[in-house]
């Protein structure tokens, strides 16, 4: 996503650390009982901080003052749409660096960590359904998601290890 806004003048490197930024936001507050999907969350606010990025400083006060709308984006549906596009929170995460993840994910269960790598496609994995990754694991896709779940709530901060 930090591509699309290299153009505006703002070095590729501080564009992936604002999208990171946004990341941590959507991961701080989502809230799963609002039916919004996590990746169309997490891709809303990582789209508004590389925004406030490329807008430079202002009056706006912080990055996190406002949460983005919830209303569709023309392109953002494009991509969720397209079977072949990453999911947003996969790039983010890819592009904050391996040793990040990795160093984020080591603090999982093995499971849970799989389950991520897989679902999310981290590391050159390509993205997997829960029943194919259920499968692979010899668990339920009930349960893969399940741990999906627990892995993610499990990364914010301020959860319990």
């Amino acid at each position: 996503m930090a591509r699309r806004f290299a153009a505006c003048g703002v070095p590729l490197d501080d564009l992936v650390q604002e999208g990171s930024v946004g990341l941590i936001h959507a991961v701080d507050r989502f809230d799963a009982g609002r039916g919004v999907p996590f990746g169309y969350y997490a891709a809303l606010w990582i789209r508004h901080a590389l925004r406030r990025a490329v807008a430079g400083p202002g009056p706006a006060g912080d990055a996190e003052a406002e949460p983005p709308d919830l209303v569709p984006d023309a392109d953002l549906l494009d991509s969720l749409a397209d079977p072949r596009a990453h999911a947003p929170e996969a790039g983010a995460l890819e592009a904050a660096g391996d040793s990040s993840v990795r160093r984020l994910l080591s603090g999982l269960d093995e499971r849970e960590s799989q389950v991520l790598i897989r679902r999310l496609g981290l590391f050159g994995e390509r993205e997997h359904t829960l029943a194919e990754i259920g499968a692979a694991l010899g668990l339920s896709r009930q349960r893969v998601q399940q741990l999906e779940q627990r892995a993610l709530a499990r990364l914010r901060p301020g959860a319990r290890p």
